[in-house]
Order: structure tokens, then C-alpha cells, then sequence
């Protein structure tokens, strides 16, 4: 092979001094190189084209993983044309170089190589016979090795390519079936949406009816020139005049209820009235008891008490030795004022005091506060 440019320069057959051939057929130069078929002057412009395509490194990689495989490979497939030739032309320059086989020499073993055969021949058994003659006995061995990993990729590929293609159909398949799926669920949606508007038209059918059943009570509303908002504000206005009613009739009820009392009180024949002072808390302050001893409540007048802040109350004490219950709570006016009815649990004659006393609002179940008026309830 003749004397090449550097890598640095470009050659006179391609870039970086490439044999245009060798560029050409890159890839099977690859297959060649894995198992080391190669001259130095053809590994070193390999290795230019590499430099110059990244990608042609990764097929060098997947050769290598090839040739690894070699022993384990199956029957290998049918060679290309080309490969053939390229095969062949590998052997002679081999053989050449070792064995200085002349050209005539090289004419006469491949006239001897049948160029059509009726039978197809397996690539194995091709190799076989050709291997067995001693002339090619040492080249043909490692280009029978490049040979079957070249075929071996080609049947990879074709078998990757079958697979994805296997797997798009099964994916068309699929969707075939998820469209039709769609279209019968569509089919199914445009019946339910008949029946739907079926039953839209009952309905309108039968709310027809229903506006001439109700004609009468439309033309009489129409008649009063009342909408049904204005009657419905009407009625509202209504209920909640017969609820203020209603207050002021419980109100009235309890005012004529506290009046009979009070006069029932006052004119009774055992009625008695009774003085009540304030205590050393509140000595200012005075208040007056009606009570009749046989009945359960008393009238209680207060006077001069101070108003109370926050949440205090005042109430009401009946006190029988040392125990007392406890009865209303009240405040006062501006003037320290009020008047009450006090409701006892018993009659008030089993009491012997009466008290009022501050205590929180609500009140208490029994006294926590100070005493601010007290008075004794004589018999």
C-alpha cells in the first residue's frame, strides 16, 4: 500500500488522508478490523475516519461485542453479493502477501468456484469448504469469524426491525380496538341522549298541562296585579306582625298575670309588710317586703341601691336559720330603684329573714357575695 499524508493533512483519495475506498466501505472495514484483519497503514486510517464520525466508534464497540459472541453464534444466514466479493478480495491480497501466490495461481482457484448452483448453500458449510484447502487455510479462518458477526448484526437488525415493527402493529391493533371501543361508546351515548330528549319532551308535555291546570290561579294573580314575590313579602310581613302580636300578647299576659298577683297580695287579709335596712356593706340603701305567710311570693321594693358594673347582679335571699335559698335577680335603675315579684319555693312563712346580696350575673345556688340589705320577716 502506498506512503499516505499525515493525519493532519488531507489527502490526495479524501479528507485526512483516507483511501476513498477504505471510506467507503467503512463499516465492513470495521468488521474486518475487530478481528484484527486489517493492515497497520488500514487500522491507522480507520482511525482517521473514527475521529472524524464518533458513530463509526460505536460500531467498532458492537463488532467487538460480536467477535466476543462468535462461539455461541447459530447457524449463520445467506451472504450479500458484496460481502462475498469483499470477503474474496481479502483472501487473494492474504494470500499473496504470505504464500506470494501468482495471479494466475489466483485465477485458477476461483474458476473453480462454482458461480451459480442450483441448491442454496449455507454460509457454514461454503466457509467449511473453503477453509479445508490449505492455501486459505490461515486468513480464511479469521475472515470467516468477521464474516459471520457481519451477518450476525445484519440478522439483529432485521430481527429488531421485525420486532418493532411486530410491536407497532400490536400497538395499531390497539388502537383499532380502543377506537372502536370509542365508537360503540358513542353509539351507546347518542341512544342514552335520544332517550334524554324523549323524556324532555314528556316533561315539557307535561308541564303544558300543568300551566293550563294552574290558568285560573295566573289569571287571578294577574287580576290583583300581584307577582308571587309580592305575595310571598306579604305573607312574610304578616308572620312577623303576628309574631310582634304574639310578643305583646305574652307581654300583656304577664302584666296582667304580676297585677293580679299584686293586687291578690295587697288584698289579702294576712298580708303584712315589712321594713328592710341595709347592712354595714351598704347602710344608704332600704327596701319594703308585702308577703302573706301562707302563700309563695312577695313584693319587694327596692330603694337607694347603687347601680352595678359588669357582670354582677343582685339577689333576692330567704333565709330560715342557717340555711337560705335563693330566689330572683334584678338591677336597678339610675335611682337605685326596682320593683319585683319574688316567687318563693315554699311558703314564706317557714322564713325567718329576707336579704339581697351581690352575686355574679345568672346568679348563684347559694350566696358568694356580700350582703347589702337584710331584714327579719316577724310573725
Amino acid at each position: 500500500m502506498t506512503e499516505r499524508n499525515n493525519a493532519n493533512n488531507i489527502g490526495p483519495n479524501g479528507s485526512n488522508g483516507v483511501d476513498n475506498s477504505i471510506r467507503e466501505n467503512a463499516v465492513d472495514n470495521l468488521a474486518v478490523m475487530s478481528l484484527g484483519g486489517l493492515t497497520a497503514e488500514e487500522e491507522r486510517e480507520i482511525e482517521l475516519l473514527i475521529a472524524e464520525d464518533p458513530e463509526l466508534a460505536m460500531e467498532l464497540q458492537a463488532f467487538g461485542e460480536i467477535v466476543d459472541e462468535l462461539p455461541y453464534f447459530p447457524e449463520p444466514m445467506e451472504v450479500s453479493k458484496k460481502v462475498e466479493d469483499m470477503l474474496f478480495r481479502r483472501v487473494e491480497a492474504n494470500a499473496q502477501a504470505r504464500f506470494k501466490i501468482s495471479p494466475s495461481t489466483t485465477q485458477i482457484f476461483k474458476a473453480r468456484i462454482p458461480k451459480k448452483i442450483d441448491e442454496p448453500v449455507s454460509t457454514s458449510n461454503w466457509l467449511e469448504s473453503l477453509i479445508k484447502r490449505p492455501i486459505f487455510a490461515t486468513s480464511l479462518a479469521a475472515a470467516a469469524l468477521v464474516f459471520s458477526g457481519v451477518i450476525w448484526l445484519q440478522g439483529v437488525r432485521i430481527s429488531s426491525i421485525n420486532s418493532a415493527q411486530a410491536e407497532i402493529e400490536a400497538q395499531l391493533n390497539e388502537s383499532v380496538a380502543a377506537q372502536q371501543s370509542l365508537t360503540n361508546e358513542i353509539a351507546d351515548l347518542e341512544q342514552e341522549l335520544d332517550e334524554a330528549n324523549g323524556f324532555v319532551e314528556a316533561y315539557k308535555t307535561q308541564l303544558t298541562d300543568t300551566l293550563v291546570d294552574n290558568a285560573i290561579l295566573q289569571e287571578t294573580a294577574a287580576a290583583a296585579e300581584l307577582s308571587r314575590d309580592e305575595i310571598a313579602t306579604q305573607v312574610a310581613s304578616l308572620v312577623d306582625n303576628n309574631s310582634v302580636l304574639s310578643d305583646r300578647n305574652v307581654s300583656l299576659e304577664e302584666k296582667v298575670a304580676y297585677q293580679d298577683q299584686i293586687i291578690g297580695l295587697f288584698g289579702s287579709d294576712n298580708a303584712r309588710t315589712i321594713e328592710i335596712g341595709g347592712t354595714e356593706q351598704n347602710p344608704g340603701a332600704a327596701a319594703t317586703i308585702v308577703y302573706d305567710p301562707d302563700q309563695e311570693l312577695a313584693i319587694l321594693v327596692v330603694n337607694d341601691l347603687p347601680q352595678l358594673e359588669g357582670d354582677e347582679v343582685y339577689q333576692v335571699l330567704l333565709i330560715r336559720g342557717n340555711e337560705h335559698d335563693t330566689a330572683e335577680t334584678f338591677r336597678v335603675n339610675t335611682g337605685g330603684e326596682n320593683i319585683l315579684i319574688v316567687e318563693s319555693p315554699q311558703p314564706m312563712s317557714i322564713f325567718d329573714t329576707v336579704g339581697v346580696s351581690i352575686e355574679p350575673t345568672g346568679g348563684s345556688v347559694q350566696r358568694t357575695g356580700d350582703i347589702v340589705l337584710l331584714g327579719e320577716l316577724t310573725g
